[in-house]
């Protein structure tokens, strides 16, 4: 867990592990449309 937060930014603000997981989700399908866009 310490090792995705430290990857996610902001993430490390947010201090419930429900919320985040959710800043991660987030941050991860961001990722994923910005190499969709780029195919």
């Amino acid at each position: 867990m310490k090792y995705l937060q430290d990857l996610v930014p902001g993430c490390n603000k947010i201090t419930d592990k429900a919320g985040m997981l959710n800043e991660i989700i987030n941050y991860v399908q961001s990722l994923q449309r910005q190499v969709e866009v780029k195919k």
